[in-house]
């Protein structure tokens, strides 16, 4: 069994962790996908169950800033206590990330997560795509980037159903990464302090409530307020029918 959890802010991810299993079904491999939205993410209990039943665990999700999503950042660490804790024998892991430029996060730092955690890393995978608020991108770059993350899926899947090592993403745009994750980790942190409604145009439809990741947007005082718990994934603005959710630039 191979169970991938994933976070998936615009589509991107989603869409990349879908493929995969689909190639790896096509190889005999058992799949199981779980989102990690604060609304439908498994317990603690399920958790364990998960961890103990699987034979390889995956994780996916977009690069923010040269660094994993806060959302994805807590889940880690939710799972490697839940694996400590119940002493559970070696567990093979891969992460996947999609992201649209460079990934200037690696599988350098990425060992450092899971290091004396008790998961070995079988694979670190890379998924180039366009930078995909939409989700309906449609140019010439759009559809390269497309067929060339086929390609790279169909690749990790098979590397993954023989349990063989497959660790990309070395190269000299790793160098700056430890510099733009200082920059960029307070600008993610405070992300929710430059979200807002245009009150103009909004209708009060509660739609970015109900999608919002991280359950950081609320209704107070009839206001759409915005909290710390932002995750910066922008489903909100992706969402919104009215286009009335905005984020200040700069």
């Amino acid at each position: 069994m191979i169970s991938v959890f994933y976070f998936s802010g615009t589509g991107n991810t989603a869409w990349a962790v879908r493929r995969l299993c689909d190639y790896l079904s096509e190889r005999g491999e058992e799949t199981k996908l779980y989102s990690i939205d604060i609304k439908e993410c498994p317990g603690d209990e399920e958790l364990l169950h998960i961890i103990k039943n699987s034979d390889i665990i995956g994780i996916a999700y977009p690069i923010y800033g040269a660094n994993i999503p806060p959302i994805m950042i807590k889940f880690i660490s939710k799972i490697k206590g839940i694996k400590c804790k119940n002493e559970i024998p070696t567990k093979k892991i891969f992460m996947l990330n999609t992201f649209g430029y460079v990934n200037a996060f690696g599988p350098v730092a990425a060992k450092k997560i899971w290091k004396s955690s008790g998961f070995d890393m079988l694979a670190y995978i890379n998924v180039r795509l366009t930078d995909n608020t939409s989700n309906k991108d449609q140019t010439d770059i759009a559809k390269i980037r497309m067929q060339a993350a086929e390609l790279e899926l169909q690749k990790s899947a098979e590397a993954l159903a023989k349990k063989e090592k497959y660790i990309k993403g070395y190269g000299f745009y790793l160098l700056p990464g430890i510099i733009i994750r200082r920059i960029t980790r307070p600008l993610i942190k405070d992300n929710y302090k430059n979200m807002f409604i245009e009150k103009q145009l909004c209708n009060k439809c509660g739609i970015c409530i109900e999608n919002c990741t991280a359950q950081a947007i609320t209704y107070v005082n009839n206001e759409i307020i915005f909290t710390s718990d932002c995750t910066a994934c922008r489903r909100c603005l992706n969402t919104c029918p009215q286009k009335a959710v905005k984020q200040k630039k700069g």
